[in-house]
């Protein structure tokens, strides 16, 4: 049986949210500026899985690279 890896991407939810913070966002005109859904930032600062398309949107919203919020890539084994 063969396995492969497949990346994982973490992000730093907690920078981005002192980064919005510091614009004076809140979580409604952070998902306005963003175009995504007010729940999506919800859940993202909520630590629950999200795409990275959305965490791109929050990090261009921000005037940042999302490459800021990347923590760490670690590889899931799949069998």
């Amino acid at each position: 049986m063969t396995t492969h890896q497949e990346p994982v991407v973490e992000f730093n939810r907690q920078l981005m949210a002192e980064d919005a913070a510091a614009k004076g966002f809140n979580k409604l005109l952070w998902s306005r500026k963003a175009k995504v859904a007010d729940m999506s930032v919800i859940r993202f600062l909520r630590g629950e899985s999200v795409s990275p398309v959305l965490v791109a949107k929050l990090a261009k919203a921000l005037n940042r690279p999302v490459e800021r919020y990347i923590v760490r890539k670690a590889h899931v084994a799949h069998q």
